[in-house]
């Protein structure tokens, strides 16, 4: 049968219109679906907890503001140290909404992996998960890590210290929903494009330094489009 080839070109250029940038993505899902339909479930402390679509846009909004309040810049390298966990999700396409890019962390590296990965990528503001992840990340504060300015503990049963450095990220949360960032955030939101770097992903390192491996927003795009 005679047919014209497909122009996965085009095809692919039509996508990114319509998709141009995760954070836009996720913000338009929130929109559509508001509290009609479930966007995440997790299991942190033996109870499913579900969020919906606006819940989900609401915290990631938060989230964002609350970053936009501790200075994160467009370009900026956020890090997030911590296993799968909703907050994850939440503290990278919050990264994503103000222009920054996110660095994951292995949630097993030692802290002296860990301070490679802070010193190399700069990195100012660090989310963790849980007590042996915040541990590591409270070890590097100062002359280790003379970046690092930030620690925001997912865990609410962690034991943290009592310095300026650290806070819960419920309270960072609490900090982003009043902060006056609104006009700011939607500045960002406008700038946002697909050519945006998304995330510095580093390799293990087991053959020697971890590399750093940087992705567009327009890659993840590309795999989305292409995996169908």
């Amino acid at each position: 049968m005679n047919g014209a080839k497909p122009d996965y070109e085009k095809e692919f250029e039509e996508f990114l219109a319509r998709e141009k940038h995760l954070a836009l993505m996720i913000r338009s899902r929130a929109a559509k679906y508001g509290d009609t339909k479930i966007a995440v479930r997790h299991k942190p402390y033996g109870e499913w907890i579900a969020y919906t679509w606006k819940e989900f846009g609401d915290l990631i909004d938060a989230t964002a503001k609350g970053l936009l309040e501790f200075g994160v810049k467009e370009g900026e390298f956020v890090g997030i140290f911590a296993n799968n966990r909703v907050e994850w999700a939440v503290a990278d396409y919050a990264s994503f909404t103000v222009r920054a890019a996110s660095v994951p962390v292995y949630a097993t590296n030692s802290a002296a992996e860990l301070k490679y990965i802070v010193n190399h990528a700069e990195i100012r503001i660090l989310f963790v998960g849980n007590q042996d992840q915040y541990d590591k990340a409270l070890s590097l504060l100062g002359v280790e890590c003379p970046t690092l300015e930030k620690i925001i503990v997912f865990d609410k049963i962690a034991v943290i210290e009592n310095r300026p450095e650290v806070m819960y990220f419920d309270d960072f949360l609490a900090m982003g929903r009043k902060a006056e960032r609104d006009a700011e955030l939607e500045e960002r939101i406008a700038r946002l494009d697909s050519e945006d770097l998304s995330t510095l992903i580093y390799t293990s390192g087991t053959t020697g330094t971890p590399k750093a491996v940087m992705l567009t927003h327009k890659g993840w795009f590309a795999m989305l489009f292409g995996t169908g």
